[in-house]
């Protein structure tokens, strides 16, 4: 189906080994192959999976804490605060687990994660059998970045599993840090992946100069962090989450830097952050995908949501109803998400030697029909429940709706339980006021 938009019809995807192998009719598959299983999908359409592009996978357990909150008073009164007192292996175990879930019942086969215990989370993720790109930890000083190219230098326990590191913003790093960071990713074939101008303060106070604004990024330079980013030599390549409030230069420079942003629309909405320019992004040639952000701030791991929502929001922002149509959507959500990872040779499209990382959708139901345009179809009137089989490197995570290497209704049992911790320890609700990041690298958001 993809690249280009195509739709192709009665075919079989014959995968060996977890690749793609060939694609031919129907009626042609029993004359070459004799395959040791097949998977009959006559009702639905099968899509390259999703590609969540940026997301905090263990902040599933605050999923709506602090709902209806600013992203800076929902940060400081709430997540931080309890990340200081329940960040922990378990704490990550169980999150990742839960948002790992919903992301494959909702047709994710591969995201782009930023949050605390990296190397643990990575292990975890391998197992569950789902593709990722992972996010090491960034602090200010050497030692720290040693370590993480020793990480990105050495070759990875699973070929599902890449490192990148994750500065959690310009704002809370000095320009030192964050010019080592990238020269890092560079030389390991990786690249940066940072929250940018997510915020309409975090412009003004960076073209202001002030300091004493709650997000202005460390630089003497009057100009936006996308500006500064790129002046100081680290916007190359960088995957650049949100971008929400820009300038007409700012667009230009992410274009000019091979940089993509990730657009998060329904966590964007939720904090009131604001609309990204898409449709103005993607004329100026800038690659733009799609991602959830955490469950924390969406309420939602869910890529088909995401595609509804950015396609509903481009018209309403550009004033145009052809601005980022449902095939635009779709590619957000597989080519281009795939392509901002630097996976795009392997995954994002349904073609012959690439991985089999796929999503079938069933589309035989009323919610779905009549089928006059099967991309409208699919992301404007397609929901998770629809979603029947996950695959990922050739393996299935979820056959006829069920996971497979998951326990949804264990999961559910361990959330009753994170819900009585969190909730008995809630410090928001203990009077707790404003409270600053718990490290220079709190990854939230």
């Amino acid at each position: 189906m993809v690249p280009c938009g195509t739709i192709l019809q009665q075919l079989s995807v014959i995968v060996n080994k977890g690749k793609i192998v060939d694609i031919l009719p129907e009626d042609k598959c029993s004359r070459y192959y004799d395959p040791k299983k097949e998977v009959h999908l006559k009702s639905h359409v099968l899509l390259p999976g999703f590609v969540n592009a940026h997301t905090h996978t263990a902040m599933y357990l605050f999923k709506s804490y602090g709902d209806d909150n600013s992203l800076s008073d929902w940060l400081e009164h709430f997540i931080w605060p309890m990340e200081k007192k329940f960040i922990s292996i378990p704490f990550i175990t169980d999150g990742v687990k839960m948002g790992c879930a919903e992301m494959i019942r909702s047709g994710t086969t591969c995201f782009n994660d930023m949050y605390y215990y990296p190397v643990e989370t990575a292990n975890l993720v391998s197992k569950i059998g789902m593709r990722a790109v992972i996010g090491l930890m960034a602090r200010d000083g050497t030692g720290n970045q040693n370590a993480n190219r020793a990480i990105l230098s050495s070759e990875p326990s699973s070929p599902l599993i890449r490192f990148t590191i994750a500065p959690h913003s310009c704002y809370l790093y000095d320009e030192k840090t964050l010019k080592e960071i990238h020269s890092i990713c560079t030389e390991c074939h990786s690249f940066m992946h940072i929250h940018v101008q997510e915020t309409k303060d975090e412009l003004v106070n960076s073209m202001a100069g002030n300091r004493q604004g709650k997000a202005c990024h460390c630089s003497d330079a009057h100009c936006s962090p996308i500006e500064n980013m790129a002046r100081l030599g680290y916007l190359d390549n960088a995957c650049c989450a949100h971008c929400v409030h820009v300038t007409d230069k700012d667009i230009m420079l992410l274009a000019a830097h091979s940089a993509s942003v990730v657009h998060c629309p329904n966590s964007n909405m939720k904090l009131g952050s604001g609309i990204c320019p898409v449709q103005r992004m993607l004329d100026a040639g800038v690659n733009v995908c799609l991602g959830t952000d955490g469950a924390s701030s969406n309420n939602n791991l869910d890529m088909l949501r995401e595609m509804r929502a950015a396609a509903l929001l481009g018209p309403l922002a550009d004033g145009d109803a052809k601005a980022v149509n449902a095939v635009t959507a779709l590619e957000m959500a597989t080519i281009r998400g795939a392509r901002a990872l630097g996976l795009e040779e392997a995954i994002g499209s349904v073609e012959v030697g690439k991985c089999a990382d796929l999503v079938a959708v069933d589309m035989n139901c009323i919610e779905a029909r009549p089928l006059h345009n099967l991309f409208s179809s699919i992301v404007y009137a397609s929901g998770r429940e629809q979603v029947t089989h996950v695959w990922v490197d050739g393996k299935a995570l979820m056959e006829e709706g069920k996971l497979t290497t998951l326990n949804a209704e264990e999961l559910c049992e361990k959330a009753k339980e994170w819900e009585v911790s969190l909730h008995d320890e809630n410090p928001y609700v203990d009077g707790c006021e404003q409270c600053s990041s718990p490290f220079s690298d709190t990854p939230s958001s």
